[in-house]
């Protein structure tokens, strides 16, 4: 049986005891709702609830603002991507998979190209040989 919270308070005095009992409640509402969801800020205490809450199941995410300012994503509510619309969450993910591969291949080319001098363009070595492959056919 849940008890009211007049009663909690009555049982409860002083400021942190009256900021506990708050903390649990948010967290009761939190767990127990998905249109409430924590702000990813991590200096932040506050929860978002979505309204209306159909849009928890819409195709495009809602996007939520936080009272601490911070605008997120409501499906991954991730700090680092923040308000990702007009994307969806999945563009997102396979964006930062391209990222990631196009960053490996950054790598490959710092490792094993050198840049011609005459116009910058990245240049492999062919092999054990003195040929080199140019990219830009022009300059040779």
């Amino acid at each position: 049986r849940l008890l009211p919270l007049t009663a909690v308070e009555a049982l409860v005095r002083g400021r942190d005891a009256e900021a506990r009992v708050q903390s649990l409640l948010n967290e009761s509402v939190v767990a127990g709702n998905a249109a409430a969801k924590w702000c990813p800020n991590p200096r932040c205490q506050e929860y978002v609830h979505l309204i209306p809450q159909e849009a928890v199941h819409a195709e495009r995410s809602p996007v939520c603002n936080c009272a601490c300012g911070t605008s997120f994503c409501f499906r991954c509510a991730d700090m680092d991507i923040g308000d990702h619309a007009p994307a969806t969450c999945r563009e997102v993910e396979m964006w930062q998979a391209k990222e990631c591969d196009e960053g490996e291949n950054v790598t490959w080319l710092q490792a094993n190209t050198k840049r011609c001098p005459k116009c910058r363009s990245p240049i492999e070595k062919n092999g054990g040989g003195m040929h080199m492959v140019w990219t830009v056919p022009s300059c040779r």
